[in-house]
């Protein structure tokens, strides 16, 4: 065969159904002999964007890891990517798998800062293929129950530098932006007596 079936694994684009494509692998203008060709061609014809290119790698269908120096006749041989259904997945890690953030009291004397790890796939709005906004996940903290319903309207977000963070903001825009990547870096929500109707700190 001459030709390879992938599909692109995007992180930003949660559970929502991943492209397929066709790559022909013999054309009059190069002949793609590895997965590595295969990477060059992808992002030399801006199908994604090169700096994302640190962040891509080869999984089978099985989530086995491949490497990029494999050779494409070796996988056809073995019936990975002669179709759609046995396609080769392009992983992409554009956005963190998770979000850190930690709860910060303002009110309770004595009550230590807690760091928290929230998986993204956990929250509704990625499983439903929706970009999560910063609701989403004060959202999924209540529906949790960490924090108990009556504090709902006494919390607010901050980012690492204390700067206030409305809840419409862009969790994806956040986590490229280098907020809440680690456990030194979570995004804080804070917990303390002011009623706030639009959860914004007023001063």
């Amino acid at each position: 065969m001459t030709e390879l079936w992938l599909s692109y694994h995007q992180a930003s684009r949660g559970h929502q159904q991943p492209t397929s494509q066709l790559v022909e692998l013999d054309t009059k203008a190069q002949r793609l002999h590895d997965l590595e060709d295969v990477l060059e061609y992808v992002f030399q014809h801006g199908f994604l964007d090169h700096k994302l290119r640190p962040l891509s790698w080869w999984e089978k269908g099985d989530g086995e890891k491949v490497k990029n120096s494999i050779c494409v006749d070796e996988l056809l041989r073995q019936g990975v990517g002669r179709c759609q259904q046995t396609a080769m997945r392009l992983v992409i890690a554009d956005v963190p798998s998770a979000l850190w953030m930690s709860y910060q009291y303002t009110v309770a004397v004595g009550t230590p800062t807690v760091t928290q790890r929230i998986k993204l796939e956990t929250l509704h709005s990625v499983q439903c293929g929706v970009r999560p906004k910063m609701a989403h996940v004060t959202n999924f903290i209540f529906d949790k129950g960490f924090l108990a319903s009556h504090l709902r309207p006494r919390v607010h977000w901050e980012g690492v530098s204390g700067k206030d963070i409305d809840e419409h903001i862009d969790l994806f825009e956040l986590l490229t932006s280098g907020e809440g990547v680690c456990e030194e870096r979570p995004l804080r929500l804070v917990i303390d007596n002011a009623f706030r109707h639009d959860h914004r700190r007023h001063r």
